[in-house]
């Protein structure tokens, strides 16, 4: 049993209190392609989330990379996929990926179990699946993307690079 000062200051959430709402407004998510750290898509939605680590899902998963890297929900299928983990802001950033990701329609965000590379701790984050791919057999455990230095160095062949905000985003 405890005592709870300053009761008014807590704010309780599923039977546990927090002193700061602010931990509420965070998700956990994991990402495996063009959001991964250095990847294309990582500076514009993620440069401002907090990297927790790296993680590899518990079950194995197909991930098929047709330019872009899709992980169909096949659990036991694949590989156990390679995932960075990010905490993210609920109201701001969750929102632009999940239009990134054309969620629900495209990518479906679901809960999944990853375990740190520290080999004890599970966790789970959402993670995006595709199942409107086809699964042609040739499943990956991680992706690769070569985005920068080529892009943003035009001495190796890259071209002018302008990041323009539409006014108007579709999702």
């Amino acid at each position: 049993k405890y005592t709870l000062y300053n009761k008014s200051d807590w704010t309780k959430v599923n039977d546990i209190w927090y002193s700061k709402t602010n931990v509420l407004d965070k998700v956990l998510i994991g990402v495996y392609g063009t959001l991964k750290r250095y990847g294309s898509n990582y500076d514009y939605h993620l440069a401002d989330s907090i990297y927790v680590g790296n993680a590899n899902t518990l079950d194995k998963y197909p991930m098929l990379i047709q330019g872009i890297p899709y992980v169909l929900d096949k659990p036991g299928v694949g590989h156990h996929i390679d995932i960075e983990l990010f905490l993210v802001d609920r109201k701001t950033c969750l929102p632009s990926i999940d239009r990134l990701e054309g969620h629900p329609n495209w990518y479906e965000r679901r809960k999944t179990d990853v375990i740190l590379e520290d080999m004890c701790t599970v966790l789970t984050p959402y993670i995006y699946f595709n199942d409107t791919v086809k699964d042609e057999g040739e499943h990956h455990k991680t992706f690769t993307q070569e985005v920068y230095g080529f892009y943003d160095n035009p001495l190796l062949g890259g071209i002018e690079y302008y990041e323009c905000q539409c006014a108007n985003p579709q999702p």
